[in-house]
């Protein structure tokens, strides 16, 4: 769903409502440090079914403003509004009675993220779970070597790298050209960052035209992003769009071919 028009519905449904979304979320903010501050007050609850926490339309977490229609059935302020307050459920009208009662259980839910046991100690909203995870630093990584079935946070896969696999993988420093080998029969070539540790995977595709070269980050979105430009060159050959080819016949007749590459951290 566009996250635009989605806004704009729930500030129409505020405004109806004469509700303060801005005062909503300091509520909503208090009401998690209050949680996670006052340990004694709070208590542990296992849901046996998380889905109850999700709005039973979009099915994304419910947040904000909750309505419920007579028999008691509800929805998040958006899917109201695109149902045109009739409840799917059983047809009656959805009401602009909010379920205040399910609104504050909301606010006061804090859960872990799902990469805890890779390393995250982040405790979040229920409704802010998901936009973390999406980023989660601790996201898990699986170790790019075929047979090795290590799997955790880019950081440990880092560590074990360089201790089970250092030999491995061609070494590399951020912002500076370096030239390697690749044979017609390798697949990929796993690169490692010297100092940071990060781990790339320069893929080979053959094609009937030739060649097609690219490289990838091992790690969550925001190690990605945290390295947009990559370029490339064999034999002064510029690359378009982060990734290049080599026409059949400028490979020598060995079929290897020498890669110079750069990756550039941004800043």
């Amino acid at each position: 769903m566009d996250r635009a028009k989605r806004q704009r519905v729930a500030e129409m449904m505020e405004q109806d409502d004469g509700y303060d979304s801005e005062a909503a979320s300091t509520d909503c903010e208090s009401s998690t440090r209050s949680s996670v501050n006052n340990a004694s007050e709070a208590i542990s609850v296992v849901l046996t079914d998380p889905k109850l926490l999700d709005c039973p339309i979009c099915y994304n977490p419910l947040h904000g403003n909750i309505y419920q229609c007579d028999n008691g059935h509800i929805a998040c302020s958006y899917c109201s509004m695109m149902v045109l307050r009739k409840c799917p459920t059983c047809k009656g009208k959805i009401s602009f009675n909010r379920c205040r009662a399910m609104e504050k259980m909301i606010e006061s839910v804090i859960s872990e993220c799902k990469n805890h046991i890779y390393g995250c100690k982040e405790k979040l909203i229920y409704n802010k779970k998901d936009e973390h995870e999406n980023r989660c630093p601790n996201t898990p990584c699986y170790c790019p070597i075929s047979w090795c079935k290590f799997i955790n946070s880019s950081k440990n896969l880092s560590l074990h790298f360089s201790k089970s696999h250092a030999s491995s993988a061609t070494l590399f420093t951020f912002n500076t050209t370096f030239s390697f080998s690749v044979e017609r029969t390798q697949r990929h070539v796993v690169l490692r960052e010297q100092k940071e540790g990060f781990i790339f995977i320069l893929k080979q595709n053959i094609l009937r035209s030739g060649r097609t070269f690219s490289v990838d980050c091992i790690g969550p979105p925001m190690l990605v992003e945290s390295v947009p430009e990559v370029h490339a060159m064999l034999e002064n050959r510029l690359p378009k769009k982060k990734y290049l080819t080599i026409p059949v016949g400028s490979l020598v007749k060995n079929d290897r071919s020498s890669v110079q590459l750069c990756i550039k951290k941004s800043s």
